[in-house]
């Protein structure tokens, strides 16, 4: 079954049956249109609900002014082809004027809650008592320039010493399962030796 578009734009080409088009419309919208409105009341009713247009994009139909309507897809089709190889001057000009993302060194370049770690463990520690708060926040870049984990690996919960590891016993880098069993998460597990 065509829809209401599909039976005006038949209509428009010469197609169609007006009888059966506002038939379809009275059943379809009986709030818009009524018994008593003819085809051209029809229409205008259904074009100011939005709900008909004169024309289709892709279809490359007759507008109201008699002019063809360039098939979308084509034009689509003509902006791709029409994409530059290379970034253009103007792009690398803006990101050499913008804001360098890179610089470890810069406060606004660091992951905030880590920095906001080691700033209260640095601050902590006794020796950089005598320091200013310029001077911490500095060594705080320094450590996190160097390893984002810094103050996650070697000074945990503001306590220099304790931090993720993987050297004690139980840690380390996770084996791969291999044997029989490896569906199970421990494969061939190595026999016992009694002592």
């Amino acid at each position: 079954m065509a829809t209401l578009q599909d039976q005006y734009n038949q209509i428009q080409e010469g197609k169609g049956n007006k009888n059966h088009f506002l038939k379809q419309a009275r059943y379809l919208f009986p709030e818009y249109v009524n018994h008593y409105n003819n085809f051209d009341e029809t229409v205008k009713i259904l074009k100011g609900k939005s709900i008909l247009s004169e024309h289709r994009a892709g279809l490359g139909m007759i507008s109201t002014n008699g002019k063809r309507v360039e098939d979308w897809i084509t034009i689509f089709q003509e902006a791709v082809k029409a994409e530059e190889k290379k970034v253009s001057k103007e792009v690398t000009d803006v990101q050499d004027h913008g804001f360098d993302y890179k610089d470890t060194k810069n406060i606004d370049n660091l992951y905030g809650q880590a920095f906001l770690n080691g700033f209260y463990d640095e601050m902590k520690d006794p020796k950089n008592q005598d320091k200013t708060v310029d001077q911490v926040k500095q060594l705080v870049a320094k450590n996190l320039g160097k390893d984002i984990l810094y103050y996650t690996t070697k000074a945990q919960f503001g306590v220099k010493g304790i931090g993720y590891q993987t050297e004690a016993p139980g840690l380390g880098t996770p084996k791969e399962a291999k044997g029989k069993y490896k569906a199970s998460g421990y494969g061939d597990l190595p026999k016992n030796k009694k002592d």
